[in-house]
C-alpha cells in the first residue's frame, strides 16, 4: 500500500480487537508522511483522538536524553567513556562512590551496573534532580560495570542531571534548548502545566476487568530523563525518529547518529531487542535491523521504530497500560504492508532436550531496587512472582508466569510473552542472577 493507503483502517480494526481506549499512529516512508488516529483522549469525557493528541511516551524519553548526551559530547563538554563521577562528583552510591567503570558509554547503554528503578519524589523545584543524585547514597550497584545490560531508569536520571550541569538549566529547559526547538516539536511538552494548552490523553488501567481512568496523571519530576513525563504526538515522534534516519539533520553529526546504534551489548532473550545502543534498542526484526525505543508511564504506552536503510519510520501511542498488543500489532501490519518486512517468528529455538535436570538449583527469591521475583519449581518448569516494590506496587498486581524450559538456563511463558534467563552460576549450580523484564535480579535467598 501507499504510505496512506488503509493506515485508518488497520489504527480502527487494531482498536477493536485490542480493546484500547483511543490511539494515535504516525509513518514516515516513501517520502510521505500519513497519520490516523481512532477512540477517545478519556473514557469519561468521550473527547476523541485528533491527529495533534498527545500521549505519554514513557521511556522513549531515553532516546532524547540521549540525544542530548550525544550533542554535548559533539561540542566537547563530555567525554562518554569518563566515569559518571567526573561529572557528578557528589554522586555516592549504597556501595561507596561508583567505580570508573562506571561510564557515560555504559549507562547509555544500560551495561553500567547501577540498579534500575529507584523511583523517588524529590520535590517539584529545579533541585529535584540534584536532590535525587544525594539520595542515590541508597542505590546500590546490580553487577560489575561491563558485565551485563540491565535496565536502568536511575542511570538515566543521573544522565539527566549531567545534562542540567553542563548546560547552566533544568533537564527540561535544556531539552527544550538542544532537541525540542531545533527539532520544531512544538507537540512536544515536559511540564504538566502545559497540558491545558493540548489535547492529551489520560491512561487507563484494568482493574478487576474493567478498565479505569489512572487516578494519578503523571509520575514524579525527578524520573523526567528518564521518561516520567513527557508527552508528544506521534507525529513529533516521526519527526525526532527523522533526525536519526537522516545522519543528524541540523542535529547530530553523522557519525554521532552511527554511534548511537551501534550494538553496544547483547541481550539474552529471544523475543526482544537483540542488543542495546546508545540511548537506542536494536532489533533483528524479520531479518531487518530496526531501532527504536518503547515506553510506558502511568496506564499509557508507546513505541517508535525506523530502519535508516528503508528511510521508514513509525510512531505508534495509547492511552491504556494494556496497550502494548495493539502497538505491536499496528507496527508489525504496517511493515508488511509498506515494506514488505514480515514478522519475525517469536518463537524459541526447541532445545527442550537441553533442558536441566534438576530445577531446583534455580529455585529461591531474587531481588532488585523495584522489585522482587520469587522462583519455585512445577512438574513442568518454573513458576515465577513478581511483586513491585515503593511507588510502582499501588500501580500494578502481583505477576505471575509459568515458565517452560527453553534451553540450559533459558525459560520462557508462551502465553505471555516473557523470557527468563540464568546467569552466573556458583560452584555448585546456583545462578547468581536472574534475567527478566530486561532487568537483572540478583539472588537473596
Amino acid at each position: 500500500m501507499t504510505v496512506a493507503g488503509n493506515l485508518q483502517e488497520i489504527v480502527e480494526e487494531a482498536l477493536r480487537t485490542h480493546g484500547v481506549p483511543g490511539a494515535s499512529v504516525a509513518v514516515f516512508a516513501e517520502g510521505e508522511l500519513a497519520c490516523a488516529q481512532a477512540g477517545v483522549l478519556n473514557i469519561e469525557t468521550g473527547v476523541p483522538v485528533t491527529p495533534d493528541s498527545l500521549f505519554q511516551v514513557g521511556s522513549i524519553a531515553k532516546a532524547y536524553t540521549a540525544t542530548a548526551i550525544m550533542r554535548l559530547a559533539e561540542r566537547g563538554e563530555l567525554d562518554l567513556d569518563a566515569p559518571l563521577s567526573r561529572y557528578l562528583p557528589e554522586l555516592i552510591l549504597a556501595d561507596g562512590p561508583p567505580a570508573d567503570g562506571v561510564t557515560v558509554r555504559r549507562v547509555l547503554s544500560h551495561t553500567s551496573g547501577l540498579d534500575g528503578d529507584y523511583f523517588l519524589d524529590t520535590g517539584e523545584g529545579n533541585d529535584c534532580l540534584a536532590r535525587y543524585v544525594f539520595a542515590c547514597a541508597a542505590l546500590p550497584m546490580i553487577a560489575r560495570p561491563g558485565d551485563y545490560i540491565s535496565y536502568s531508569n536511575a542511570g538515566y536520571v543521573l544522565l539527566g542531571r549531567v545534562i542540567e550541569r553542563l548546560a547552566g538549566a533544568p533537564w527540561e529547559d535544556a531539552m527544550r534548548s538542544l532537541i525540542l526547538d531545533p527539532l520544531g516539536a512544538d507537540h512536544t511538552l515536559l511540564y504538566p502545566e502545559d497540558t491545558p494548552r493540548f489535547r492529551a490523553a489520560i491512561g487507563h488501567f484494568s482493574k478487576g476487568g474493567t478498565l479505569k481512568v489512572s487516578e494519578t496523571a503523571f509520575m514524579d519530576r525527578s524520573g523526567g530523563p528518564a521518561g516520567a513525563r513527557m508527552m508528544a504526538s506521534a507525529t513529533d515522534l516521526v519527526a525526532f525518529a527523522r533526525i536519526h534516519l537522516d545522519g543528524g539533520a541540523a542535529l547530530l553529526r553523522p557519525d554521532s547518529v552511527a554511534a548511537m546504534q551501534e550494538p553496544q551489548a547483547p541481550f539474552p532473550y529471544y523475543d526482544f531487542a537483540s542488543h542495546w545502543g546508545l540511548g537506542w534498542m536494536l532489533f533483528d526484526y524479520g531479518g531487518e535491523r530496526l531501532v527504536g525505543h518503547d515506553g510506558s508511564a502511568m496506564g499509557q504506552c508507546a513505541t517508535l521504530r525506523f530502519s535508516p536503510r528503508r528511510n521508514l519510520a513509525i510512531a505508534a501511542a495509547a492511552n491504556s497500560e494494556d496497550g502494548k498488543p495493539f502497538l505491536k500489532s499496528v507496527c508489525a501490519t504496517v511493515l508488511q504492508s509498506v515494506a514488505g518486512i514480515p514478522a519475525p517468528d517469536s518463537a524459541m529455538p526447541d532445545e527442550s532436550h537441553q533442558a536441566p535436570a534438576d530445577l531446583e538449583s534455580y529455585v529461591g527469591r531474587y531481588r532488585n531496587i523495584g522489585a522482587t521475583l520469587d522462583i519455585a519449581a512445577t512438574p513442568s518448569g518454573l513458576r515465577a512472582t513478581h511483586v513491585m516494590d515503593g511507588f510502582s506496587r499501588a500501580l500494578f498486581d502481583v505477576f505471575e508466569y509459568d515458565f517452560k524450559p527453553m534451553g540450559e538456563d533459558r525459560f520462557r511463558d508462551a502465553a505471555q510473552s516473557t523470557d527468563l534467563v540464568f546467569l552466573s552460576p556458583d560452584a555448585d549450580g546456583r545462578p547468581h542472577y536472574a534475567h527478566a523484564g530486561a532487568r537483572l535480579f540478583k539472588r537473596s535467598a
